[in-house]
């Protein structure tokens, strides 16, 4: 099939399922794939976006806030290599307090309080929410190369620091108390 005749399909089955034209389906998340040739080699091109909801344990708040965080994870295998080469990019897209949970949110305000981008994965089904204030991103190595791990702050989503080794829950709860302080 061709990318158009797929394109077409998607928009087709879009618009009969109403996806993307209700109100309910605005926050919602796209994925896409592709297939392409480059020279002599086929390119599974992969885009996946969700969302997750994260309680964030705070000391200016009552105690924590609901950040709710976008993550996109693109991912470019080819044919006949080892590994693929993927990226991870994590938004902030809301900061709730409790109180704000019996009122009414604005999800359609959505506008993003932070964000990063890193070459890797993350998010995974372990968590990649290290602790209660950080955020893991996992480059896996080739051949014989060992994986780098980068840390980001949930806070403001800036990059703590990066290792070759996963971080010790000692290591792990200095991070928590640098961000915290």
């Amino acid at each position: 099939m061709t990318k158009t005749y797929l394109t077409a399909w998607f928009v087709l089955i879009c618009v009969l399922s109403n996806v993307g034209c209700t109100r309910h389906y605005r926050n919602s998340a796209v994925s896409a794939v592709e297939i392409k040739h480059e020279g002599t080699a086929l390119h599974f091109l992969t885009r996946n976006t969700r969302f997750r909801v994260v309680e964030f344990a705070t000391p200016h708040s009552n105690g924590f806030e609901w950040l709710v965080l976008r993550e996109t994870f693109f991912r470019n295998q080819t044919e006949g290599s080892e590994g693929a080469d993927t990226t991870l990019k994590v938004d902030l897209l809301y900061v709730l307090e409790p109180v704000q949970r019996q009122d009414h949110v604005d999800m359609h305000k959505k506008q993003v309080k932070w964000s990063f981008q890193e070459k890797g994965v993350g998010g995974g089904l372990d968590g990649q929410i290290v602790s209660d204030h950080v955020y893991r991103v996992t480059k896996f190595g080739c051949c014989d190369a060992p994986p780098t791990f980068a840390y980001f702050s949930l806070a403001d989503g800036r990059r703590l620091r990066s290792s070759h080794d996963s971080l010790s829950m000692e290591e792990l709860n200095a991070l928590d108390e640098s961000i915290t302080h």
